[in-house]
C-alpha cells in the first residue's frame, strides 16, 4: 500500500479516481488532472493518500474536488487562480484543505480570499490569488461553501449529503461519511449502499420486494434508485479542464 498502512486509511475515506468521478458527476480525466497533472497543465493540489499501485483520493480530497467543480462550473474561475489560492492558503497561512473547512475560503468575481479577524474580532478578507493577492476585499465576498456539507466543531468537514428527498414527514438522505464504509455512499436511515438496494430492486422485480428482502422502508430503496439514476453518465457535468 505504498506509504499508507491499512490502519491509517480508517476514518479518512478512500476513492479511486473513477469512483470519485462517478460520485461527483464529472469526467475521470478532470480529477486525474486536478490531482496529478497531465500534458494540459500542472495539478491543482496533491492527494492526501499515497498507494503503491493505484491513484486514489481521500474524503477531504473529494470535498476539495467538489469545491473546484463548483468554482469551475458555476463561477468559471481559472485553474491557475485556484492553484495559486490553495498554495497561498498552505504556504502563507498554514491551512490545509481550505475548501473542506467552514468560514475560511471566499470568492469575489474570480479571486479567492481568506477570512481573517483583527483584535476587535471584526472580519476582513485578504486576496490569496490573482493580481489582487494581499489586498483587502472592498466588496461583499461569497463563501466557497456547499450547503450539503456538515462540519465538525473545529470547522473541518464531517460528512457530505450527496442526495436527499422528502417522504411524507421525513427526509431520506444519501451520505458520504469517511468513518463509515471508507466513505462509500450510504442510505443514511438504514446504512446500506444505494447500489445494493438498486440492484436488489432489479433482481427482485420491484422496490417493495427489495425492501422486504433487506427489511428496510420502501422509501430507502426508492431514494437509492433515484440516486443511482442521478449519477448516470448522461448527467455528468462537462467542465473545461
Amino acid at each position: 500500500m505504498g506509504n499508507e498502512s491499512p490502519c491509517k486509511l480508517v476514518g479518512r475515506g478512500i476513492y479511486t479516481l473513477a469512483e470519485a468521478a462517478f460520485y461527483a458527476r464529472v469526467q475521470t480525466r478532470l480529477i486525474n488532472r486536478w490531482f496529478f497533472g497531465n500534458k494540459q497543465g500542472e495539478k491543482v493540489f496533491s492527494p492526501e493518500l499515497e498507494l503503491k499501485d493505484e491513484r486514489v483520493i481521500s474524503f477531504l480530497d473529494f470535498v476539495q474536488m467538489l469545491a473546484v467543480r463548483e468554482l469551475r462550473y458555476k463561477y468559471k474561475v481559472p485553474l491557475r487562480n485556484i492553484r495559486d489560492g490553495i498554495k497561498e492558503f498552505q504556504d502563507r497561512y498554514g491551512i490545509g484543505h481550505p475548501f473542506a473547512r467552514e468560514h475560511v475560503a471566499y470568492l469575489f468575481q474570480k479571486t479567492l480570499y481568506i477570512r481573517q479577524q483583527d483584535e476587535s474580532e471584526d472580519n476582513f478578507y485578504t486576496a490569496v490569488s490573482g493580481n489582487s493577492k494581499g489586498q483587502f476585499a472592498l466588496r461583499r465576498v461569497v463563501e466557497v461553501y456547499m450547503q450539503d456539507l456538515k462540519f465538525k466543531p473545529d470547522g473541518l468537514v464531517e460528512f457530505y449529503t450527496a442526495f436527499s428527498r422528502p417522504y411524507k414527514n421525513k427526509v431520506k438522505k444519501i451520505v458520504l461519511h469517511p468513518e463509515k464504509r471508507f466513505g462509500e455512499p450510504l442510505v443514511e436511515s438504514c446504512g446500506i449502499t444505494p447500489q445494493t438496494l438498486y440492484e436488489a430492486s432489479i433482481t427482485e422485480g420491484s422496490i417493495e420486494a427489495a425492501a422486504d428482502m433487506y427489511e428496510v422502508d420502501p422509501e430507502d430503496v426508492d431514494i437509492a434508485c433515484r440516486y443511482i439514476d442521478h449519477l448516470t453518465p448522461s448527467t455528468a457535468h462537462h467542465i473545461a479542464a
